[in-house]
């Protein structure tokens, strides 16, 4: 996490803006990989997490669609990741950017999507 605090010149007042990263690579097939052990574990705990932040999108963009009492909770609680990012995604506390690198290869499309 990058925390940058700036001095705006027009209100002399400092803002704060925080970075977070996080590299959720080693999410791939097991049998493609034949990985075992502790990368085995980290790569499951990844898929776990990535499939947790597909549902709690999904469930955020079902309550922008729908009416206050037919709303969804999303699933923050199921994963560290998702409890971390909860007020970014939710827009309670700034904006958040997904940058997912996909594959073009043909041989990997079912892992890509």
């Amino acid at each position: 996490m990058l925390t940058l605090m700036t001095l705006e010149a027009s209100s002399q007042r400092f803002r704060q803006t925080q970075f977070s990263i996080v590299d959720l690579a080693g999410a791939e097939r097991q049998k493609k990989t034949q990985t075992n052990g502790a990368r085995l574990n980290e790569a499951m705990s990844i898929n776990k997490d990535l499939m947790v932040l597909g549902h709690c999108l999904r469930d955020l963009r079902y309550n922008q669609l729908h009416a206050k009492g037919a709303q969804k909770v999303p699933p923050f609680r199921d994963s560290r990741i998702t409890m971390l990012f909860r007020d970014y995604l939710s827009g309670g506390r700034g904006t958040c950017i997904v940058i997912a690198a996909v594959s073009p290869r043909a041989a990997d499309q079912v892992g890509t999507l």
